[in-house]
């Protein structure tokens, strides 16, 4: 895996491991990795210790209480020295926290799964202590963590994470709007509609969001798409976009009524992708638009049309004033994270899942 694929598939697993060993190697490796990370100062405060020797592992098992990682045939315990590193300043946690990420992240990359264990072995029964004495660490180290090794026998669970828009922003703290109440504005009834009632319930959906204030839409790479393909809001007919319409989704139809403006692909005078340009309301004086039902013609998928058009699309509601651009009911927010939109909310026919 590269760097990235791996922090973002990196999980906290705490289920029961294969007794398969860790070769000597990979724990080397692992080793390495935490004493490649930063300390404070260059201090290096942090020293570590692989432990795969059966023995050494039921010595250790036993003081953990109650137990925790028990059947990982390796663990490697994380020792910190708490000196100053600079005027009364002292980095050690800082030091031991970059090197236990390290190694996780080494561990995830050669295929083995760990759980960072700290609170339950530092806490008033200091099981870290009676760890340490085992080990025949010296005193002037503190046994901080361990993390158990090994190749997982269930797969993990990735944990729910908060959406990145409540998380993270650009040039200022932007504490993002509250997407449930916008949510329940723009659609009211909407887990009443029988049609969304019928979705079956390990059925997902996302709802996404792009802050138009902030995002840099007309700095993004244009899309590349084939070459003679032109892009504008459509000026035909609305029978006949209802005609193309029906084709990829006959759903979508009613909604293509000239109410709101259609926005489309054109290879010449044929329409191979559309979607509308819905004015969806305001929420607390933010303008809220977006990319509506969009589609493609079969024959004409693969081809980043789409994707391009939806870009220009949203380029297009930023230059006319809108605050936010809003994509509803979709289960491919994937395609919309390239444009840099965001998954705000999940759910399913029962409900927003929280």
């Amino acid at each position: 895996m590269n760097t990235l694929d791996t922090i973002m598939s990196r999980r906290s697993y705490r289920g029961t491991f294969r007794p398969d060993p860790v070769p000597r190697q990979d724990l080397v490796k692992i080793l390495e990795a935490g004493l490649a990370a930063p300390s404070g100062c260059n201090k290096q405060t942090v020293s570590l210790i692989a432990v795969d020797d059966p023995a050494a592992l039921r010595a250790l098992q036993a003081v953990i209480d109650p137990p925790v990682g028990e059947t990982a045939p390796a663990i490697i315990c994380v020792l910190a020295r708490r000196i100053i590193a600079y005027r009364d300043r002292c980095f050690a946690v800082q030091d031991y926290s970059a090197a236990i990420e390290n190694m996780l992240l080494a561990i995830a990359d050669l295929g083995y799964q760990s759980c960072w264990y700290e609170g339950h072995i530092t806490d008033t029964d200091r099981i870290g202590d009676k760890m340490a004495r085992i080990l025949g660490v010296p005193e002037e180290y503190e046994l901080v963590c361990f993390l158990p090794v090994g190749r997982a026998e269930t797969a993990p669970v990735p944990p729910r994470k908060k959406p990145f828009a409540q998380r993270a922003w650009f040039n200022a703290y932007r504490p993002a709007p509250d997407y449930r109440a916008i949510f329940d504005q723009l659609h009211p009834g909407f887990f009443e509609e029988e049609r969304i009632r019928s979705i079956p319930a390990e059925e997902v959906l996302t709802e996404l969001a792009l802050d138009l204030k902030t995002f840099p839409a007309a700095e993004q790479p244009p899309v590349q798409c084939p070459e003679g393909i032109t892009f504008g809001v459509y000026q035909g007919r609305m029978e006949d976009l209802q005609r193309i319409v029906r084709t990829v989704e006959e759903g979508w139809v009613p909604y293509y009524n000239g109410e709101n403006r259609a926005f489309c692909a054109f290879d010449g005078d044929q329409v191979v992708s559309f979607c509308l340009l819905e004015a969806m309301g305001e929420w607390q004086g933010l303008r809220i638009g977006g990319p509506g039902c969009v589609g493609t013609l079969p024959e004409r998928r693969g081809q980043s049309t789409g994707l391009r058009m939806v870009q220009l699309a949203t380029q297009l509601l930023q230059q006319e004033g809108y605050d936010l651009s809003w994509i509803h009911y979709t289960h491919i927010d994937h395609w919309y994270r390239k444009l840099g939109y965001v998954p705000v909310l999940r759910w399913n026919a029962k409900g927003i899942m929280e």
